[in-house]
């Protein structure tokens, strides 16, 4: 067992509440925008893209599919039309499951080497930067759970 175990739970748990959290979005509600706030689809693409960031950072060499529009935490483009949920989607459970065996595999020394860029809250391990995009993944799929609301959709299940 590695020190990691509760953060490869937290990506567990996530995996499903993605899926959860996503379900059920029409092209319409997941495209729409209220101002300078994301859209449904672009909070998609960008979780499924850094799940692909996660991959490479373990070794995984995984081409994310839609490059021009989320890689290195690309921001939410004007006037760009986004693949639809299910294209956006579609990888999600593949690239999960590689992603989460390559962090059971690590050993402790290798969470502990240094991370490949500065993140903030980060102690400057690898460990520390899995802990922040745990944060910061399941931060993106309580908005998508919170935009579920918004457009009188019922709310994500956790089972």
């Amino acid at each position: 067992m590695n020190s990691m175990q509760t953060i490869i739970a937290q990506f567990e748990l996530q995996t499903k509440l993605f899926k959860n959290s996503t379900a059920g979005y029409d092209e319409g509600n997941a495209g729409k925008i209220n101002g300078e706030a994301n859209h449904v689809k672009w909070l998609t693409g960008h979780t499924v893209s850094t799940r692909y960031m996660m991959a490479n950072m373990l070794g995984i060499n995984q081409a994310e599919p839609f490059p021009d529009l989320f890689a290195n935490g690309k921001g939410r483009q004007e006037d760009v039309d986004y693949p639809s949920m299910n294209e956006l989607l579609k990888d999600w459970d593949s690239i999960s499951q590689k992603v989460i065996n390559g962090l059971k595999e690590m050993t402790d020394a290798e969470f502990n080497a240094p991370a490949p860029f500065p993140l903030p809250l980060s102690d400057g391990t690898l460990k520390g930067m899995f802990g922040f995009l745990s944060h910061h993944e399941a931060y993106t799929i309580g908005q998508i759970s919170y935009a579920r609301r918004i457009f009188g959709m019922e709310a994500m299940k956790y089972n």
